[in-house]
């Protein structure tokens, strides 16, 4: 019998100074894993903290998240929900990337007002799930606040 499908969302803090490139490379690396291990989601930085939503087999996602949480490139990983599902939210993203940072050059900045960010989601993603989105692109938006 298949492991249970399962979504883990997280959110972390970067590493101070951590560059387009490298935000780049964790883009890059995490479709190519997740492609192969056949896990799906969303990445989302706001140039200061990233939250992602990771899909997939249960025994796949453990280990993932293991090595995720131990990626020196961000910390205080913190988990805001699991959950099993019956399909998935995000059945076409190897891994989705918005960057969501007000101080990014202009062709780069990706500063989405709550109507914008919902029709970037796939429309099978639910209610709670697109509020926490939405809460974290809020913080994006309003970090100066803080």
């Amino acid at each position: 019998m298949p492991d249970r499908m399962t979504q883990l969302i997280y959110v972390s803090t970067a590493r101070p100074r951590l560059s387009e490139t490298e935000v780049a490379d964790i883009v890059q690396a995490s479709r190519r894993n997740n492609a192969r291990r056949e896990v799906t989601g969303l990445l989302v930085f706001n140039g200061m903290n990233f939250m992602q939503a990771l899909e997939g087999p249960e025994d796949v996602l453990v280990p993932t998240f293991r090595a995720i949480c131990s990626d020196p490139r961000h910390e205080g990983v913190v988990t805001i929900a699991t959950k099993a599902l019956a399909e998935r939210e995000f059945p076409d993203w190897s891994m989705g990337f918005e960057r969501l940072d007000p101080d990014a050059p202009e062709r780069h900045q990706l500063i989405l007002i709550d109507e914008r960010l919902r029709e970037k989601l796939p429309e099978r993603v639910p209610e709670s799930t697109a509020r926490l989105f939405l809460s974290f692109n809020s913080l994006g938006r309003n970090r100066e606040m803080l």
